[in-house]
C-alpha cells in the first residue's frame, strides 16, 4: 500500500511538471508581426585562466557559469527556442597565442562581442555570479544593456519571474550597466546579465553549486525570457 502511494505521488509529480513545461513552451515558441524568432547568445562568463570571482571555499565563478549555461540549454531544447553557446568548456574564445594574459582577456570579449553583434536577431543572456567585500548581500540581481532596445524589458521580465518563483525576499532592483560591462555598455541588440547570487555569501554560495537549485534557477531565467519574447511578439 505504502509503496503504491509513493508511485501515484510520483507520477502526479512528473505529470504536473510535464504540464508546465508544455505550458512555458507554448508561450515561448509563439512569433507574430514584424519581429523574427530570436537567437539567444547564451554566454558563460570568464572561462580557462579568467576564473572570475572565488569563494572563500575555493568555488570558482567561470565553473558556476558554465554549469548554469548548460541547463539553461535544455531548457531552450525542450522549449524550441534557438540558441548558440559562447563557451560549453573551461576556455576563452579569444586568440590565445597572445602574449599576455591581459591581451588573451581583450581577444575573447571582443569575440564574444563579435558574435553578438553579427548573429542576425541575436539577444545576449550572459551569465555571472556576484561578490562583495560584505558576506551579508545575497540574492539574483539583473543588469541591462543601457542603450539597446528591449533590454530593461528582458531584464525585468528575468528578475520578476526569479522573485516570484524562487526568491520571494528579493527585492533587488534591475540596473543598466553604464561603463562597468562591456558587451552590454557596448550593445546594440537586447542584451541582460544575470547576477545569480553571491560568492561572497556562504550560504548562497551552498546553493549555487547545488545542482538542483541550479535548475530550478536556471528554470526561472527560461521563463522570464518565455514572457519578454512573448510579449514582444504580441506588440
Amino acid at each position: 500500500m505504502k509503496k503504491a502511494a509513493i508511485l501515484l505521488l510520483f507520477g502526479i509529480c512528473i505529470a504536473v511538471f510535464i504540464c508546465l513545461f508544455r505550458m512555458a513552451e507554448r508561450n515561448c515558441v509563439r512569433t507574430a508581426g514584424k519581429y523574427a524568432e530570436p537567437i539567444v547568445i547564451l554566454d558563460a562568463g570568464h572561462g580557462g585562466e579568467d576564473g572570475g570571482a572565488v569563494a572563500e571555499n575555493g568555488i570558482r565563478e567561470k565553473d558556476i557559469n558554465l554549469q548554469m549555461t548548460k541547463k539553461i540549454a535544455l531548457f531552450f531544447d525542450l522549449f524550441g527556442i534557438r540558441y548558440i553557446t559562447v563557451r560549453e568548456d573551461d576556455r576563452l574564445i579569444g586568440d590565445n597565442t597572445l602574449p599576455t594574459v591581459r591581451e588573451r582577456k581583450v581577444s575573447d570579449i571582443h569575440q564574444r562581442m563579435a558574435l553578438v553583434e553579427q548573429t542576425p536577431a541575436a539577444v545576449l543572456l550572459s551569465i555571472h555570479q556576484n561578490y562583495y567585500i560584505r558576506e551579508k548581500y545575497s540574492g539574483t540581481q539583473v543588469f541591462y544593456a543601457p542603450r539597446a532596445e528591449g533590454s530593461s524589458e528582458m531584464a525585468s521580465a528575468v528578475q520578476s519571474a526569479v522573485v516570484r518563483m524562487l526568491q520571494p525576499d528579493n527585492q533587488r532592483q534591475i540596473k543598466p550597466t553604464e561603463g562597468t560591462v562591456y558587451l552590454l555598455d557596448r550593445a546594440t541588440k537586447t542584451s541582460i546579465m544575470v547576477e545569480c547570487g553571491f560568492l561572497s555569501n556562504r550560504e548562497e554560495t551552498n546553493l549555487l553549486i547545488n545542482s538542483q537549485y541550479q535548475k530550478k534557477l536556471s528554470y526561472c531565467i527560461i521563463r522570464g525570457i518565455c514572457e519578454y519574447i512573448n510579449n514582444t511578439n504580441e506588440i
